[in-house]
């Protein structure tokens, strides 16, 4: 999702497919487990978690322009509430939030010498959904509708997919 958020402000949508490795299910008996006993497993181990830190790749596709934007870069979230985008590509956005302010620091286009800094006020429900989860403030059993996806199609045999 390339993202020109000094023009006008955009939902952004995350849709998260999580592959939990065997190491998490050790505990749980061999038998197929039903999504919310997944999620709960998952929900369960993001509780210990306070940082995550993950590299992401991100596409936007913009029907009216029959558009695909790619971006990729680095993602850190600190419980409670906070987090950090870096975007590696295309243009080295950067976006902060301590869970009350959003600071957007977009690079120059081409030709201008100066980026933007835009620093927001900014509250939970002002964010999709997963990121309540991923800032530790959402719950998976309680904010999201669980759904098991085929594990192998996702290259996760063995494992667990999880759409939410």
């Amino acid at each position: 999702m390339q993202l020109c958020l000094a023009r006008r402000p955009l939902v952004i949508a995350l849709v998260l497919s999580f592959g939990v490795s065997a190491t998490l299910f050790a505990q749980a008996p061999r038998e197929r487990l039903d999504a919310r006993a997944v999620a709960s497993l998952v929900q369960s181990f993001y509780d210990q978690t306070t940082t995550m830190d993950a590299a992401f790749e991100q596409t936007q596709y913009t029907k009216v322009y029959d558009r695909t934007e790619r971006a990729r870069g680095r993602v850190v979230f600190k419980k409670p509430g906070k987090m950090r985008w870096d975007y590696a590509a295309p243009n080295g956005q950067v976006f902060v939030s301590d869970g009350r302010r959003l600071l957007i620091y977009q690079p120059p286009d081409e030709g201008e010498t100066e980026g933007q800094l835009i620093d927001r006020a900014m509250s939970e429900d002002q964010l999709p959904l997963a990121f309540s989860f991923l800032t530790g403030t959402g719950r998976l059993d309680r904010d999201f509708r669980l759904r098991l996806v085929d594990a192998a199609r996702q290259g996760f045999e063995g494992g667990y997919v999880l759409e939410l």
